[in-house]
C-alpha cells in the first residue's frame, strides 16, 4: 500500500471511520464514543503536516472554530516532530545550538530515516473529545525520557515544551515520556 497523503487521512477518517492504521487503512467498528486513532509508520509521520490532518480530522467529527484549530495544528505539530525525532529516531537535541549542528542534525535524519528497524516504529495519535475539551494523546515507541521542566524559552532545544504549555490547559507525559497526553478547552 503507497503512504498515504494529507487528504485521504483526512477523509478515510470521516464518520463513520474512527481508526486508520498504516499500512492496512481504515479500521471500522474498532473504537466506540468520541475516540479517533491514527496510526503511522515513523515514515509517513515524518512527511505528512499531522497537526493540519489532526485539526481536519476533527473537523469532519465536530466544530472546531478557528483559533482552536490553531492551537491544535500547533500542539500536534509539535508532539509529533518530538516523537519521531527524539522517540522514533533517537535523535539528541543536544546538536541543535549551532548551524553545524543544524547540518549534523540533517545527516542524522537522513540515516535514521534509512534503517528499516526506525521506520518501522509507529506515532500514535488518539483525539477524544467532551462538551467542554479535546483530548489528545501523541505516542511514540521510543526509549522514553524522564521529564524535567524548564521553562527557559531562551535555550537552544525545549521550547516546544514552552508552546505546548501556552496553548494547552494541561499536558503530561506519561509511559515513560513515550506518551504525551494533551487537553485543550474548546
Amino acid at each position: 500500500m503507497p503512504q498515504p497523503d494529507a487528504a485521504s487521512l483526512v477523509a478515510a477518517l470521516r464518520p463513520p471511520a474512527r481508526v486508520y492504521f498504516e499500512p492496512v487503512g481504515v479500521l471500522r467498528d474498532c473504537m466506540a464514543g468520541s475516540t479517533l486513532r491514527l496510526s503511522l509508520l515513523t515514515p509517513t509521520a515524518y512527511d505528512l503536516p499531522l497537526g493540519e490532518i489532526v485539526a481536519g480530522i476533527l473537523l469532519n467529527w465536530i466544530p472546531v472554530p478557528s483559533p482552536l484549530r490553531f492551537s491544535i495544528a500547533t500542539v500536534v505539530d509539535e508532539a509529533t516532530i518530538n516523537a519521531i525525532v527524539h522517540g522514533n529516531l533517537a535523535i539528541s537535541s543536544r546538536c541543535r545550538g549551532s548551524v553545524a549542528g543544524l547540518g549534523h542534525l540533517d545527516r542524522q535524519l537522513a540515516s535514521r530515516l534509512a534503517d528499516p528497524a526506525a521506520c518501522a516504529k509507529r506515532c500514535d495519535i488518539r483525539i477524544r473529545w467532551n462538551q467542554s475539551h479535546i483530548f489528545l494523546r501523541v505516542s511514540d515507541e521510543g526509549h522514553g525520557f524522564t521529564f524535567q521542566d524548564s521553562s527557559d524559552s531562551a535555550a537552544a532545544h525545549g521550547r516546544g515544551r514552552s508552546i505546548i504549555r501556552a496553548l494547552t490547559a494541561t499536558h503530561r507525559w506519561v509511559r515513560g515520556g513515550r506518551t504525551l497526553a494533551l487537553k485543550l478547552a474548546r
